[in-house]
């Protein structure tokens, strides 16, 4: 996910763009979604008790990891990774910083860690990481088709 923490801190430069036939939201609000879902699932893998990991089949899991893709629009994120209204660029990159950190962390955890999420269910440590990237590069292709429309 290097390349994707970069593309981050490079379009952050581009904080204020809009284009409302791309997203009702400006670009700073993906960046810090993103950033604060990373946070978020790497903070809850750290708090997991591998004791309590159980497998339940989810065809939503199994339909996004496999394929790599989020559907525009579906889904609504929950309160917690929703950006406030006014998002400071010092506050993104402080997020940067923490995903960086939080993100070279997770190769020492144990393989049955895992996060809630509200439609794929239980994602354990390898199916966390892919979810991270297919996430972050759904909003990195939601700015990068916002910096593309004129």
């Amino acid at each position: 996910m290097d390349k994707q923490l970069q593309d981050i801190a490079y379009f952050i430069q581009f904080r204020d763009r809009e284009a409302s036939g791309v997203s009702s939201k400006p670009v700073i609000w993906h960046l810090s979604h993103s950033l604060k879902v990373i946070n978020t699932i790497v903070g809850q893998l750290r708090m997991s008790n591998v004791a309590d990991y159980t497998y339940k089949f989810s065809f939503m899991r199994v339909l996004v990891l496999l394929l790599g893709y989020i559907p525009r629009g579906k889904a609504k994120a929950p309160s917690v990774v929703v950006p406030l209204d006014t998002i400071s660029t010092q506050e993104v990159l402080a997020q940067l910083d923490k995903a960086r950190a939080s993100l070279s962390s997770i190769a020492a955890m144990e393989a049955l860690v895992h996060v809630k999420h509200p439609i794929l269910g239980c994602l354990h440590k390898k199916h966390a990481q892919r979810f991270l990237k297919i996430h972050t590069k759904h909003h990195l292709k939601i700015v990068a088709q916002i910096l593309k429309h004129k």
